[in-house]
């Protein structure tokens, strides 16, 4: 049995759009508006990949300011639903990020950077909340 390399190829695109689509769905619109147009016009993975990564850092900002002087997260800081499925849907880019370009184009080294730390930054988060054995909110 020989593969198709056009079915592959668009078998990516359609998990690229999908998830592209999911991760749109999560960030509030705000973010996604606040992103600068760039020349030429980003493409919609890189500006959802832009946007993602500064609704991280809010996330990030709330999480440091719940963190006590010993460094122990607070029982302040409890993700909601939405940034707890933010975390796979995060994992699902990165990995299309590491494969070769979006509908066609590559994406910068530093789109790729911004989006590896915002990542694992976010994980880390989830990772260290879920680990206290709580539920989310919200």
């Amino acid at each position: 049995m020989s593969s198709n390399p056009a079915k592959y190829a668009q078998l990516r695109r359609d998990a690229e759009h999908g998830t592209r689509q999911e991760l749109q769905l999560l960030i509030p619109e705000r973010y996604i508006d606040d992103v600068p147009e760039c020349e030429p016009r980003d493409n919609p993975m890189t500006k959802a990949v832009k946007a993602s990564v500064a609704y991280i850092k809010d996330i990030v900002r709330d999480h440091d300011a719940s963190t006590n002087s010993n460094n122990q997260p607070s029982s302040v800081f409890t993700p909601n639903r939405t940034e707890l499925r933010l975390k796979p849907v995060m994992e699902r880019v990165k990995q299309h990020i590491q494969g070769r370009g979006h509908d066609g184009e590559e994406l910068s080294d530093e789109v790729k950077r911004m989006m590896d730390e915002a990542t694992d930054t976010l994980v880390n988060i989830i990772d260290n909340w879920e680990g206290r054995g709580q539920q989310p909110q919200g």
